[in-house]
């Protein structure tokens, strides 16, 4: 076991906590260590995790999220266990529903994908949670194959920005309007972010009312303000506000 193992089973969730602020002032080669170590039954220390079932734990999870996300949520065994279907077989719907929140990340809906279809080792998620008769697991994957994603980090809409365009001044602009729209969310004032849906629309509106060469030219910057539109659509339909 790792000490990141250890901290778990003996439930000194502060100290997890210590280690993990440790680690990621220290570079990948270090961290790697010790977040992809794999015990002798296969599991990495994210696996552990979502088998412990701890509200407390979690909490430091997603304190932590994005490094810990990054070193071993990619991880299989052979025996084709990985982070997304145990979260599913132990119906564990606080981190099966932090890992489908990261779909929203056109790379980490691929991966999230393939780890949920578990065919190749006669297995059926959709089968798997019916027998568990975990309400909220079988809600949240129903909607993942709807298409449906619950909002997602903090982290990850930061990083949807950047790839875009990281030199685009625009892109700026983006990340401050989707800040405000986070704490919009968060604070229940619902018709804000419709408001912010409206001028995106207008926006578009504008484009489309062009030339056909202008709009030609304008695709890639129409095919963004139509994905904000989306994006913010998705926010808005996952996210539970105040009347």
């Amino acid at each position: 076991s790792s000490i990141l193992d250890l901290c778990i089973y003996s439930r000194n969730y502060d100290a997890f906590d210590e280690i993990m602020t440790f680690l990621e002032h220290q570079s990948v080669t270090k961290q790697d260590e010790i977040l992809q170590h794999v015990n002798p039954l296969f599991q990495t220390n994210l696996m552990i995790q979502i088998l412990h079932k701890s509200k407390s734990l979690f909490q430091v999870f997603k304190k932590h999220a994005k490094i810990i996300i990054e070193s071993q949520i990619q991880y299989e065994n052979i025996f084709g266990y990985n982070c997304s279907f145990v979260a599913c077989e132990c119906h564990n719907a606080d981190y099966l529903e932090y890992f489908l929140s990261l779909c929203h990340d056109q790379s980490y809906l691929t991966m999230v994908k393939e780890q949920l279809d578990q065919k190749q080792f006669c297995r059926d998620t959709l089968v798997v949670l019916q027998q568990q008769k975990n309400a909220k697991c079988f809600e949240l994957y129903t909607n993942f194959l709807a298409g449906k994603y619950p909002t997602p980090p903090h982290w990850i809409v930061m990083k949807n920005i950047k790839s875009r365009n990281a030199m685009d001044p625009e892109n700026l602009r983006d990340l401050s309007k989707l800040q405000s729209i986070q704490q919009s969310i968060e604070s229940g004032q619902k018709h804000k972010v419709l408001n912010c849906i409206a001028g995106e629309r207008k926006v578009l509106k504008q484009y489309v009312s062009t030339d056909s060469f202008q709009i030609q030219s304008d695709s890639e910057k129409m095919k963004g303000i139509v994905s904000k539109i989306n994006s913010l659509s998705n926010l808005l339909e996952n996210s539970q506000f105040k009347e």
